[in-house]
């Protein structure tokens, strides 16, 4: 899972993307933006995939 690597906000090692199951789906935070990234495109279809309860 990507980490915030930057200590200038205080928030180094922390997750800068989590996921959790919500009621009967799944919900992701994600503080990074990888869709606008076209290098991050497999962590996005991750995400999707995780989140659609696919496997990938």
């Amino acid at each position: 899972m990507p980490t915030y690597t930057d200590n200038g906000t205080g928030y180094q090692g922390y997750s800068a993307i989590t996921g959790e199951n919500y009621g009967s789906g799944r919900v992701i935070l994600s503080g990074s933006h990888p869709e606008l990234d076209p290098q991050d495109t497999p962590l996005l279809v991750q995400m999707i995939l995780w989140a659609t309860n696919q496997s990938g």
